[in-house]
């Protein structure tokens, strides 16, 4: 039968969509129809040329042409989402999500498509809105050439005798994953695992270890670095401005990681972080500028309470570092308009803060106090013997007699080993430095050009030193000269090594 355009635009209407001027039978054949003229494409890869020109003809239902009908070609998916897509294309030269076109006399219509970055089955949807008829054509897209192994984890850490499971995939410049399967073998003996596709790697010794990557005619490695176990406590550099934000504690493989402290201040740099002998709690300086800065203690829990309960004269007081005999020594700022530091110590419990380095004339700074683990020597870095603004010289203060000995060598953010045989400090360019008790002996132990933040710390067996630079933390064997960076690390600074 015959079906007028105006009971078919009266339905259209309804719908909200146009109506032309045109009338449309439904023949023997049925409703109205598209027929894909140019049949389906063959599966192609993904930005494949020469673009596919999809041609349809629009048909009534006695199988008549419809001219002079608008067709809409839509493509499906999200470029944003990952979901295999399409590009339309037209005489603008733009990428199109949509385009309208209108029949010609033998009721055709005609698009061209390009195959977007996302590899799977995307469709390509036309529709005449005036006629509610649509249908669909698929598009099976490729990926495209090898472009680079992709590893998971391309970077991490792991304790001797640990095991993780390293994953390979050859993708494309898109991240399309390919066929091609990837091969891993173990390039030292700290760590070992050889497979396809995944292999589950064991930590075997100390040290840096990597494995070699193959598929698809491309090559790649992955690392590991196998590290001493233990605990480390840092502040979380801030994203955007690389102040730190926070104080998190996490194994030294990465795993078990624990905020304990956020905060809305921004943190000056060179801010030391220190346990408690116990393990059970940190000594820190917070403030939002060195006028407020005071000693607190943090738990595990993430409980905070001020150090000094009692006015030492209203002095800030900064750089905390726990010494034996339940000493806190720390830094107290006399004067902060010009720089007036003074070394100074408490009980943990907040009682019996008293002076011990010499008194402090206007511009003399003493900061960054390292207590042996004798508690009669403490070394520092001071400006006294040329009095400006930053502390440029190492002395060693003795407890008892009260005495100075100017090393005449410049270092900040000095630390001593737990057993007392060596101390570790950062030297003008960035670089730590390992040295004997009296500072005799000195030697760099970071290779390379990596340029170290103060405060660094030892492990509880004074074998490794731990620090931090501009990308993350390490850890260093000093006599083997071994580093281990934690690819994790990028957000943690000022670490410290829990007893």
């Amino acid at each position: 039968m015959t079906v007028h355009r105006f009971a078919i635009c009266t339905l259209m209407a309804v719908a909200g969509l146009g109506c032309g001027d045109t009338s449309v039978t439904n023949g023997p054949g049925g409703a109205p129809r598209f027929e894909f003229v140019s049949g389906q494409p063959a599966a192609d890869t993904i930005q494949a040329r020469p673009l596919t020109t999809v041609t349809v003809a629009l048909r009534d239902g006695d199988g008549a042409a419809i001219p002079n009908e608008e067709v809409r070609f839509e493509t499906t998916g999200d470029a944003l989402a990952g979901i295999p897509f399409l590009y339309l294309e037209s005489l603008d030269g733009q990428r199109h999500g949509a385009v309208t076109e209108t029949t010609d006399a033998d009721g055709r219509a005609a698009i061209v498509a390009l195959r977007g970055e996302a590899a799977g089955r995307a469709w390509l949807r036309v529709r005449a809105p005036a006629l509610a008829v649509a249908d669909s054509l698929p598009f099976d897209i490729l990926p495209g050439n090898p472009f680079e192994i992709r590893l998971s984890p391309a970077d991490t850490g792991l304790h001797v005798g640990a095991t993780y499971t390293l994953h390979g995939l050859v993708v494309d410049a898109f991240d399309n994953v390919r066929p091609e399967a990837v091969t891993f073998t173990a390039e030292s003996t700290f760590a070992s695992g050889t497979g396809i596709a995944t292999v589950v790697v064991t930590g075997e010794g100390h040290g840096r270890a990597s494995f070699a990557a193959t598929g698809g005619g491309l090559s790649a490695q992955a690392w590991v670095s196998v590290v001493p176990t233990g605990t480390l406590a840092f502040f979380v550099r801030a994203f955007t401005t690389g102040d730190s934000i926070g104080i998190a504690t996490a194994s030294t493989d990465g795993s078990g990681y624990a905020a304990l402290f956020a905060s809305e201040f921004d943190f000056a740099s060179d801010r030391p972080l220190d346990w408690a002998p116990d393990g059970q709690r940190l000594v820190f300086h917070l403030g939002t500028n060195i006028q407020t800065f005071r000693l607190y203690h943090i738990t595990l829990g993430g409980v905070i309470q001020p150090v000094i309960t009692q006015d030492i004269g209203g002095y800030p007081e900064m750089f905390p570092r726990y010494g034996p005999d339940g000493w806190i020594y720390f830094t107290a700022v006399v004067d902060p308009s010009n720089g007036t530091d003074e070394l100074w110590r408490v009980q943990a419990d907040g009682t019996s803060a008293e002076r011990i380095g010499p008194p402090a004339a206007p511009f003399e700074s003493d900061t960054y106090p390292a207590p042996a683990p004798d508690g009669e020597h403490v070394w520092f870095s001071t400006d006294r013997p040329s009095p400006g603004p930053n502390p440029v010289t190492l002395a060693i203060l003795d407890v008892s007699a009260g005495t100075v000995d100017y090393l005449d060598v410049y270092g900040v953010g000095a630390v001593w080993s737990p057993v007392g045989d060596r101390v570790a400090f950062i030297d003008q360019v960035g670089a730590i430095i390992v040295a004997a008790p009296d500072g005799s002996g000195q030697r760099v132990v970071s290779g390379g050009n990596a340029v170290y933040e103060p405060y660094l710390d030892w492990s509880s067996d004074g074998q490794w030193i731990v620090a931090s630079g501009a990308a993350g933390v390490v850890l260093i064997e000093p006599d083997l000269g071994v580093t281990l960076p934690l690819a994790f690390s990028e957000r943690w600074r000022h670490p410290a090594w829990r007893p």
